[in-house]
């Protein structure tokens, strides 16, 4: 039990740490969503000024300070509220996220049976024919039986330095 709680335990961590870095990262990039989303709005018609702070509100940008959007950022992610797209404006990126999933799943189930099934048979294959092309150097690595070094050593069980034959 107490080794589960030691896995859920790094696994929390690894994601709390994993969320922050996806809090922390676009904020210090240079550039924002909304000028993003203005360029490619005004390239179809001009917009009112008003419009910017409309979209502000809408992907969340606010003048509070960096813990406070945290605060938000993280009640967002746990009730499932991404935002809206920036590339896809004004498709929420759940939306996307879903329409991806099935395809995901199914590449990921796919890959796993592959490696899964050729894991066994080249498995299956080096251990039935040992010293195949597959182990490397599995001829030289036969094992030795264990020379006698405690107590007196009388001249049959002593070798001369040399390795054994690799001979029964």
């Amino acid at each position: 039990m107490r080794y589960y709680l030691r896995k859920l335990a790094f696994y929390a961590f690894a994601g709390w740490i994993a969320i922050t870095l996806n809090f922390l990262l676009p904020r210090m990039v240079k550039g924002d969503p909304v000028q993003v989303v203005l360029a490619k709005a005004q390239r179809l018609a001009p917009l009112p000024a008003s419009a910017r702070h409309a979209l502000e509100l809408q992907f969340g940008q606010t003048h509070d300070s960096l813990l406070v959007q945290y605060w938000h950022y993280l009640g967002s992610i746990f009730t499932g509220n991404f935002g809206l797209s920036v590339t896809y404006y004004p498709s929420p990126v759940s939306h996307i996220v879903a329409s991806a999933l099935p395809w995901t799943v199914v590449l990921v189930g796919l890959s796993t049976i592959i490696s899964y099934v050729v894991g066994q048979l080249l498995g299956s294959y080096v251990g039935w024919r040992r010293g195949a092309g597959l182990t490397g150097s599995s001829r030289s690595r036969r094992s030795c039986p264990p020379s006698r070094t405690s107590g007196s050593r009388s001249s049959s069980s002593t070798s001369s330095g040399s390795r054994c034959s690799g001979s029964p």
